[in-house]
């Protein structure tokens, strides 16, 4: 790894965040590789009452390691909001999309006194290609920006819980094959708006399926090459 010790190079490093670099061991930011969080964030917008929701602290750690204020973050599985409500926290602008109604019907009754233009959500079918572009794009209208700067993947783990009975709905997938088909779609449909150089994560655990682990966090990164 090349040691960035002068002002010049100081200058010209790339930087997606606002993080003091050069005092990293003073930022609040988990440098571990394994994130130990024994409790969860409460308070603010945050509950705890929707199956598969992820704890704040993910989005958060995550959010100021790869975004600067302002930009934009895009949730393709917005779920609760978790991660709405942390780029609300954190100053940045947000596009979420979701196929539950309900949730998005519950996260709406949380926003109302927010400032509208920083933020745009709603229900979107992410394997859908046009109807995708179409809801990024007026998503991107609406808070007026071009492009995206970090996006979040929180799929469901499969079928362990069922969040609708829609076909194209992830939790309706049993078998890896099909997860990882449609998964893989909602990354291409979404992804071409993130800019070039930019990061995105993909939150994800285990299923035990057929009397066997199915590491499912694996298989993403091995299909995605």
């Amino acid at each position: 790894m090349k040691k960035y010790n002068n002002h010049k190079n100081k200058d010209n490093l790339i930087k997606h965040n606002d993080l003091d670099l050069w005092a990293w061991k003073q930022c609040d930011i988990n440098t571990d590789s394994l994130w130990i969080i024994p409790n969860r964030a409460k308070g603010g917008k945050h509950e705890n009452n929707y199956h598969g929701n992820f704890i704040p602290q993910i989005p958060n750690e995550l959010i100021r390691r790869y975004t600067k204020s302002n930009e934009v973050v895009l949730d393709a599985f917005l779920g609760s909001g978790t991660t709405l409500f942390e780029c609300e926290n954190l100053g940045r602008k947000c596009i979420g999309m979701d196929i539950n109604e309900g949730i998005l019907q519950n996260i709406e009754s949380k926003m109302q006194d927010s400032v509208r233009g920083r933020f745009y959500y709603g229900m979107c079918d992410n394997t859908n290609n046009a109807e995708t572009d179409n809801f990024i794009t007026q998503g991107l209208e609406t808070i007026g920006a071009k492009s995206v700067q970090f996006m979040l993947f929180h799929p469901p783990y499969m079928d362990i819980v069922k969040f609708t009975n829609k076909p194209c709905d992830l939790s309706q997938m049993s078998e890896i094959n099909d997860f990882m088909r449609i998964f893989l779609q909602t990354c291409q449909n979404t992804l071409k708006f993130l800019d070039k150089n930019r990061y995105f994560a993909v939150v994800i655990g285990d299923v035990y399926k057929h009397s066997e682990i199915k590491p499912l966090g694996f298989y993403v990164m091995r299909d995605s090459d």
